[in-house]
């Protein structure tokens, strides 16, 4: 089913229909999302759109990210970069049909996924965009690194090397933000465990 057919079917009230599905366990419920924004070079929505499952109840056992998908034209010139600027490590990955790398990121793991179109974005870094984020304990000297490696805080708007950067912003931690070479946005935060 196509985003506007699962637009259609959440404003009916499909997300409740599915969670009064009787071959669903009591506790599951799902409900709708759309990340991304309006892309006015298609002329259309983009992001990934889809269902989630809304975690509650006695019953529900805990959820943790296993890991972030993150589509790249290049995967060479992807896994370089998440592991020089980042320390990401290659960890062994199943020999799918599609071109990637899995890389480990503490007991987490990044997914690059090789795809022709990569990201939608085509402009400079957004920090209200769709991105993940890293969350480290030395957050001045992730910004010498990403500086070293050509990051700069008075690159204009649309240079792919702008880093922004709140050290004293509304979420009560400091971030950055940053494009990686796909143009995918990354958050690094300073954010309590």
């Amino acid at each position: 089913m196509d985003d506007i057919g699962i637009r259609r079917k959440a404003r009916r009230g499909g997300s409740d229909r599915l969670a009064r599905n009787p071959r669903l366990p009591p506790v599951l419920k799902f409900d709708y999302f759309h990340v991304g924004g309006y892309d006015r070079e298609i002329g259309r929505r983009s992001g990934m759109v889809g269902w989630h499952l809304m975690t509650g109840g006695d019953n529900m056992p805990e959820l943790v990210l296993h890991h972030v998908s993150i589509p790249t034209r290049n995967v060479e010139r992807a896994a370089a970069f998440y592991r020089d600027i980042f320390g990401l490590r290659p960890i062994p990955r199943p020999d799918f049909q599609v071109k990637g790398a899995w890389l480990a990121c503490g007991d987490r793991q990044v997914h690059l996924v090789q795809h022709p179109g990569a990201t939608f974005r085509s402009r400079g870094v957004d920090n209200d965009d769709a991105h993940f984020a890293f969350q480290t304990g030395d957050f001045e000297k992730i910004v010498a690194r990403l500086a070293a490696h050509g990051y700069r805080e008075d690159a204009g708007p649309d240079d792919p090397m702008r880093m922004i950067i709140k050290r004293q912003g509304p979420a009560g931690f400091a971030q950055l933000y940053i494009l990686d070479p796909d143009a995918n946005v990354i958050e690094v935060n300073n954010a309590a465990r």
